[in-house]
């Protein structure tokens, strides 16, 4: 019988390959070939299925097979590939999935990673810093040779945090569709619970046109008390169930190494294919020096499925917890004879030799990997005793802050015991310093002493704000540096300083590096400063003359010129030409200080000069109408402005020479402050009243 393909083109395909599945069985002497042509008439082998196969034995269902055909097919218009099978009263041969395909020309990648550890999951206890194997197989699976084929090694702990790094010595030249193992020195985990992630990234000296396959994991977990030989993520990676078929007797399991004492709790497994109403039952053997299942030494009562299909079911033993002590023993299920087949999930992730064990009927116990499956059962032991370490939280040492109390909270149990004290509480509440421990006993009857937490005395921290006070303007209250946290209470800063411009108590909460709480209050008084305004910025004649008035009522003047008055002349004499800034320092009755400028720019215009007299303004301060006296000033018309410290014009008034003096009513203008600017002939003049 042959099977043929249409012509193939492959023209522009330096590297050409085929793969497919089969499955052949051979009884007497039949042949499976598979042959290429470029012609259709000259065929050469490529594979044979029958090769090394006696009566009655058959491949792999399914077996895959990737061939290189380059050498007879890259570059060819017309490719062909036929399957030919020849027999007699034989049996058969499956093919499936053909594929004629392309290859890059440099593609390494991975294929397996060795197994880390006997076992995926181990108890702490039991673990005992056995060191972890880092080997990967890389495989070029391009179409060209490739060199410099080496492995990197990263080992990651529970946080994703990088712990350990290796990489192995570069290899190669590797031919098309070899392999090639690579290693580096074991590496020993920490004894501390948590799953660990072993990256395996390869690389070589060419550039990879394939980066997908460049990348493998593998897990390793440490725990309390859970022994497992399967991927602790098996449900992802399940590789298939093991069973007898009805009408036999089946017990199927695995190994378990106990490094020091320890007492058995219960095991889980992973069935498939019950029934409801097949019977199971777990058995405990211990083992002979070469791990073969030796005595019988307890067994679980039976188990009566309630549910059909895949499920976990844990068992314990009818004598309850047992108490093993160091050594190997045998975990296995039953299937039993009377029932519909029972399978034993498994997964090839973590294959060891001679670990898993099976016995048929009578039969004597045989490896599961000589039935034809290397591969580790999904059977998981409790072992709760020797791992099993109270601990006190919080464990690390515990400070107490003075006149504050802290508890102490041991791991959860049936009985508790306190040193000192004798409380047989599981939360404690600790107010003077000292060192405790905790006896606990768990569900289990298994009873430990948790390791010492030493819970020391802390001074709270002192805080100083400074005496109650008054202050003018903005106070800046300091609860000095180094603490944790700052709570204002009547502010609403969180740091170190609060600026205070309202009357009031404020209160600062300090907390430090410890926890431990000081604080402090003030009183704070605040008043209100003085309020001067000397007036807008003006522009005037060289022979014109500015009287500057910051006010009365204040306790001491001080201008920027030195003078200590409450007004001060200025004129081109005193200053020449050009622009020029005066201001003054104000202090009033309660040590308040206020400070203004104004800024005079003396230019040269024509006119007459100046006659220096000044004008009157009574009563200061004022609250309805205010008397203007100009004596003899005015020589010609005059107008009258009047401004207020924001510097707008709030009143203006024109004055007739003929007048020497006029009346003004301010009782519209709000309490305050204002400047009054008298122009005429070309003179300017100020003066300052208060309106009250």
């Amino acid at each position: 019988t042959i099977l043929r393909t249409p012509a193939i083109n492959c023209v522009g395909q330096s590297y050409v390959w085929l793969k497919f599945n089969n499955y052949f069985i051979q009884f007497g002497a039949s042949t499976a070939d598979v042959e290429v042509s470029n012609n259709g008439t000259k065929w050469i082998p490529v594979h044979s299925a029958h090769t090394g196969l006696a009566q009655n034995q058959g491949t792999p269902n399914p077996q895959f097979v990737d061939v290189n055909i380059s050498a007879y097919a890259a570059n060819q218009p017309t490719v062909y590939v036929r399957f030919k099978w020849t027999g007699n009263y034989d049996y058969y041969w499956f093919v499936d999935d053909v594929v004629v395909y392309a290859k890059d020309p440099y593609d390494v990648g991975l294929t397996n990673t060795g197994n880390p550890n006997e076992y995926t999951t181990v108890p702490k206890v039991h673990y005992n810093g056995q060191p972890l194997n880092l080997t990967a197989t890389a495989k070029n699976q391009g179409g060209a040779a490739i060199s410099g084929v080496k492995v990197k090694f990263n080992v990651y702990n529970s946080a994703n945090s990088l712990i350990h790094s290796a990489q192995s010595t570069p290899s190669g030249p590797i031919a098309v569709g070899s392999t090639i193992d690579l290693t580096v020195p074991a590496f020993t985990i920490p004894s501390i619970n948590g799953t660990y992630k072993t990256e395996y990234i390869v690389s070589m000296t060419q550039v990879d046109a394939n980066s997908s396959n460049d990348t493998m994991f593998s897990y390793f977990s440490i725990t309390d008390s859970t022994y497992a030989r399967d991927n602790a993520g098996f449900t992802s990676t399940l590789d298939g169930s093991l069973g007898i078929s009805s009408g036999g007797i089946a017990i199927m399991g695995q190994n378990y190494r106990l490094l020091t004492p320890d007492k058995l709790s219960r095991v889980s497994f992973y069935v498939t294919g019950p029934v409801v109403g097949d019977t199971t039952t777990m058995f405990l053997y211990n083992t002979m020096p070469d791990g073969t299942p030796a005595t019988l030494m307890a067994q679980s009562n039976p188990y009566v499925f309630t549910a059909a299909g895949a499920q976990w079911i844990t068992l314990t033993f009818n004598t309850g917890t047992l108490s093993l002590d160091t050594g190997t023993y045998f975990i296995a299920l039953k299937d039993h004879y009377t029932c519909d087949n029972i399978g034993l999930g498994y997964t090839d992730n973590n294959y060891n030799p001679g670990k898993a064990w099976v016995k048929v009927n009578t039969n004597n116990w045989s490896k599961t990997e000589d039935l034809g499956f290397p591969c580790a059962y999904v059977i998981r032991p409790y072992f709760i005793c020797a791992g099993f370490k109270p601990v006190i939280q919080p464990s690390a040492n515990v400070g107490l802050c003075a006149g504050s109390s802290t508890t102490l909270t041991a791991t959860a149990g049936t009985a508790y015991l306190w040193t000192p004290g004798g409380l047989t509480t599981q939360s404690i509440t600790i107010t003077q310093p000292g060192t405790y421990t905790v006896s606990v006993t768990n569900a289990y009857g298994c009873s430990a002493v948790s390791d010492t937490t030493t819970v020391t005395q802390h001074n709270n921290p002192v805080v100083f704000l400074g005496n109650d006070t008054t202050v003018c303007g903005v106070l800046t209250l300091n609860a000095g540096p180094g603490y944790a946290s700052y709570s204002w209470a009547g502010g609403t800063s969180s740091t170190q300083y609060l600026n205070v411009s309202n009357t009031g108590q404020y209160i600062v909460v300090v907390t430090d590096s410890l926890g431990c709480v000081g604080l402090d209050s003030i009183n704070v008084t605040v008043i209100s400063g003085p309020t001067i305004y000397l007036g807008p910025d003006a522009v005037l004649c060289h022979y014109e003359t500015a009287l500057l008035d910051a006010g009365p009522g204040y306790t001491a003047y001080l201008w920027s010129t030195g003078a200590t008055t409450q007004t001060i002349t200025v004129d081109i004499n005193t200053v020449g030409l050009g622009s020029h800034n005066f201001s003054v320092t104000v202090t009033d009755n309660q040590g308040c200080k206020a400070i203004d400028t104004i800024n005079l720019t003396f230019q040269n215009c024509v006119g007459i000069n100046n006659i220096n007299n000044s004008f009157e303004t009574y009563p200061n301060p004022v609250k309805e109408t205010l008397v203007l006296n100009f004596g003899g000033l005015l020589q010609k018309d005059a107008v009258i402005d009047i401004y207020n410290t924001s510097g707008t014009l709030v009143l203006t008034q024109k004055v007739e020479k003929e007048n020497s003096t006029i009346n003004l009513n301010v009782k519209n203008l709000r309490s305050g402050l204002y400047l009054i600017k008298l122009n005429t002939d070309n003179k300017t003049y100020f003066r300052k009243i208060i309106v009250e």
